[in-house]
């Protein structure tokens, strides 16, 4: 493996581990937070609402502009802007005791927007500085550590809250948020397909860019497979709400921030569980379709993490 390829893998797990150890903080800090502001579930309710409605929304176009724009700079710029909203709205507002749920539905409306850019930025970035001989390895360790993180951060974010305050928790993802971005600035990319001449030969009017989302829809539409999970998806999600019921359930039979932190440690352990469990099962099974394997393990998409996250979910609630 050559200097550069070592330097690039090294930087990008650096600043996303760091990143992802923030990223849950946030997570809990923000659930726990919206509880004790509101003390009732429809509280935390509606802020998911509204991050659910503002990944629908700007999910649409999330894709497009990947597809336009150099990746590694949407990462760097996405990461960096996603530290400055939580520093200025959350972390300010927290330590100084004036903090709103004003302030948490902005950031539930907004964020998920710069995590949906993220997400698509990422995994199109990740072939232009990883050979493909390495793909595989590299993704297959990319989710084992990523999932490792949020074991920890999860764990981490709730003695965090106990001890020393949400503030805290908002400091260091706004701070990890800006230590990403500095980490995929450095990430050198010797070759790329979204040149600034490619861009300028693209450029599609608002016509076109209407016309690919229709494009979209009917490739959606004719892969039944798929539209049968994402609609049994949306069903169970809608059905069985477990991100709402898991804090809403350990508040009522009195339990805390670290409590919370814990269930949702014990369920990144059923991410790992399952998804070794799971993909061993479409290794085998490989001459069936992936997609009906999918939707009889998984309600929520082809991967079969949320399938995990649920079950031990629930096992978490019995149990607290």
């Amino acid at each position: 493996m050559k200097n550069s390829l070592r330097r690039n893998i090294l930087l990008y797990f650096t600043g996303r581990g760091v990143s992802t150890f923030g990223d849950e903080l946030h997570k809990i800090a923000l659930a726990w937070l919206m509880l004790e502001l509101t003390g009732k579930a429809s509280g935390l309710g509606s802020m998911m609402g509204i991050q659910e409605f503002s990944l629908g929304i700007f999910g649409l176009i999330a894709g497009i502009i990947v597809d336009k724009f150099s990746r590694k700079r949407i990462i760097v710029v996405s990461d960096l802007i996603q530290g400055l909203v939580v520093f200025f709205l959350l972390f300010i507002p927290a330590y100084l005791g004036s903090i709103s749920t004003l302030n948490i539905y902005f950031i539930a409306f907004f964020y998920p927007f710069l995590l949906q850019l993220f997400f698509l930025a990422s995994i199109a970035f990740i072939p232009e500085i990883v050979p493909k001989e390495y793909l595989f390895s590299f993704n297959a360790f990319k989710t084992s550590f990523f999932t490792s993180i949020a074991f920890i951060g999860s764990g981490v974010a709730g003695l965090f809250i106990k001890m020393f305050g949400y503030s805290t928790c908002f400091f260091i993802d706004s701070m990890t948020s800006i230590f990403a971005a500095t980490c995929g600035a450095m990430i050198i990319v010797k070759s790329r397909s979204n040149t600034k001449k490619d861009h300028a030969k693209n450029k599609e009017t608002f016509k076109s860019y209407l016309s690919m989302l229709k494009e979209g829809f009917v490739e959606f539409r004719k892969n039944r497979a798929f539209f049968a999970v994402t609609l049994l998806s949306t069903i169970g999600d809608f059905f069985i709400p477990f991100f709402l019921w898991i804090p809403v359930a350990i508040r009522r039979w009195n339990g805390d921030a670290f409590t919370y932190g814990i269930a949702r440690s014990i369920m990144a352990v059923g991410m790992i569980i399952g998804g070794i469990v799971v993909n061993t099962f479409f290794w085998y099974c490989i001459t069936f379709s992936r997609a009906l394997i999918a939707l009889l393990c998984s309600w929520k998409s082809l991967s079969p993490v949320p399938f995990a996250m649920r079950w031990y979910g629930l096992l978490t609630c019995a149990l607290c």
